[in-house]
């Protein structure tokens, strides 16, 4: 009989321990049906602050490149200006020694005249009558003269030449980044006047958003974690109700042969 009180004892402990960990099963289960809701929200989530970077980093990068654009017009303004100057002063420089160059023909032709004697032929054009001779000028300081001018002339033309082609560099630059700019504003849909201030709104505003979304994000994270170790925990209550199960069958078992 003491045998049977045991069992019979026993058997309720296993009973109510079967009953409870029944209801614990059933109250987790309901919980962790969400498991499946979740891990969808957070794909959203992970797709949509994607996006959201994405549109973030583009407007990151229109900044620089407007910040970029607008010191590169400010070069090709002072570079316009510094081709213009240097092709005017070569200009000049150029006439100078070109005049220069036609005064040593006049210096040569001095130098000419001075070996001319009446009645003996011009070795140039023939004439033995010398009506007017040309003037003796300094061939030395006239060589100077334009060997100085050239030398600036060659300065200022190289000079030239290496702003003309920043200036071209430049303008290559502008025109790429100006293509770059008109692709960003089309990804991101601006039809407003772009401007700097309107760049740093889309920011404030995209970073307000992103903040909410990393905190509901986070959240939902950590509810997930949660869940998934509850959902191990449910796996192992299963475990034990089955084996509850199991021994109340076999005292069930022993008590029915006993009253044999």
């Amino acid at each position: 009989m003491t045998n049977q009180y045991n069992l019979s004892q026993k058997k309720s402990e296993l009973e109510w321990k079967l009953n409870r960990i029944t209801d614990i099963i059933e109250r987790d289960s309901i919980k962790i049906s969400e498991i499946e809701t979740l891990e969808n929200q957070l794909k959203i989530y992970n797709d949509e602050m994607s996006e959201t970077m994405s549109k973030r980093n583009l407007i990151h990068d229109l900044i620089e490149d407007q910040q970029s654009l607008s010191e590169i017009e400010d070069q090709i303004y002072e570079y316009t200006k510094s081709v213009q100057t240097l092709t005017v002063s070569s200009n000049e420089l150029l006439k100078k020694y070109n005049d220069l160059k036609d005064l040593q023909l006049k210096v040569y032709a001095g130098l000419l005249a001075e070996t001319l004697e009446e009645g003996k032929p011009c070795p140039v054009c023939g004439s033995t009558i010398h009506i007017k001779k040309a003037d003796l000028l300094d061939v030395k300081e006239n060589e100077e003269r334009m060997n100085h001018a050239l030398k600036a002339y060659n300065k200022e033309k190289d000079q030239l030449d290496e702003a003309t082609i920043i200036l071209s560099q430049l303008k290559s630059q502008q025109f790429s980044l100006q293509n770059k700019i008109a692709i960003f504003v089309r990804q991101l849909d601006i039809e407003e006047d772009l401007s700097k201030e309107l760049l740093t709104n889309m920011l404030y505003k995209i970073d307000k958003q992103t903040s909410q979304k990393l905190k509901t994000y986070k959240e939902n994270e950590n509810e997930l974690k949660y869940l998934k170790k509850l959902a191990k925990s449910v796996k192992d209550s299963i475990s034990l109700k089955e084996s509850y199960i199991k021994e109340i069958e076999e005292i069930t078992q022993q008590l029915k042969d006993t009253n044999q």
